[in-house]
């Protein structure tokens, strides 16, 4: 069963992603995309704050490296700007046709991977890709 609650964790994290979408396009041009994303990243911190305290683990902000700060610093931006990009993608087309499009992220995510950490990366996901990119093609022909 240990071997199997990763794949439970991701599909848990999928679900969740895959719900983000429809949430956000629910709320509509009520909020601009950047005070949307200041709203919900303030829960985020929120929420985030009040569990780190009730699960403390041993550690303390004086203890991350600066090459560390420098990875989070340049997640973070990178994550304000694709969620900016993504707020934007979703107004002009479906929530559906969106996720299509992410179905790119697991080849894109293992290239990087790959160029950054070194993770292995077979050449049958390039093949994969190829297939993905016909499908795409022909999910989102218009």
């Amino acid at each position: 069963m240990q071997v199997f609650i990763p794949y439970i964790y991701a599909f848990i994290a999928m679900f969740a992603y895959a719900s983000l979408g429809v949430l956000a396009k629910k709320v509509g041009d009520a909020v601009t995309p950047f005070m949307f994303i200041a709203i919900s990243t303030f829960f985020v911190a929120a929420f985030s704050i009040v569990i780190a305290f009730f699960h403390p683990k041993e550690m303390s902000l004086t203890e991350i490296s600066m090459p560390s700060w420098t990875i989070l610093f340049i997640f973070s931006v990178v994550n304000l700007v694709a969620y900016a990009f993504f707020l934007w993608a979703i107004k002009g087309i479906t929530v559906a046709e969106y996720q299509l499009i992410y179905l790119l992220s697991p080849v894109v995510g293992g290239l990087l991977a790959y160029a950054i950490v070194q993770e292995p990366f077979k050449l049958q996901y390039l093949v994969g890709l190829a297939f993905m990119g016909v499908g795409l093609y022909i999910a989102l022909k218009k």
